[in-house]
């Protein structure tokens, strides 16, 4: 089960990346990608998580969709190729816009 968990968290992590290539590559013909964590919620993947873990699992699919709308309510184009978590208060995050966006967060990034 770990090495199926290790597994979701390296494909996690390439989806970011490709969402960030999407916008390298397209985000000047309009196209927006965003990477949005859902929250820990009960499903089929998570069946297989260890016991221990399935005491966070706390989120609801509610959650995600009001997440899911509120990013297709207006274009954001600061937020084109980030993360986004599902969790978060939505509009205290806005609120943090100018901080992302100077500090160009919420990327992947190796920094050598």
């Amino acid at each position: 089960a770990l090495a199926s968990l290790n597994i979701s968290q390296m494909t996690k992590l390439a989806l970011l990346r490709f969402a960030e290539f999407i916008d390298a590559e397209y985000g000047d013909k309009g196209v927006l990608t965003y990477t949005v964590h859902p929250g820990a919620m009960h499903s089929e993947l998570s069946s297989t998580a260890p016991e221990q873990s399935k005491q966070y699992l706390i989120d609801t699919p509610e959650l995600a969709a009001h997440t899911l709308v509120w990013l297709a309510k207006e274009r954001r184009e600061w937020l084109a190729g980030r993360y986004i978590d599902g969790t978060w208060d939505m509009e205290e995050f806005l609120s943090k816009k100018d901080d992302v966006v100077q500090g160009d967060k919420l990327k992947a990034r190796v920094v050598v």
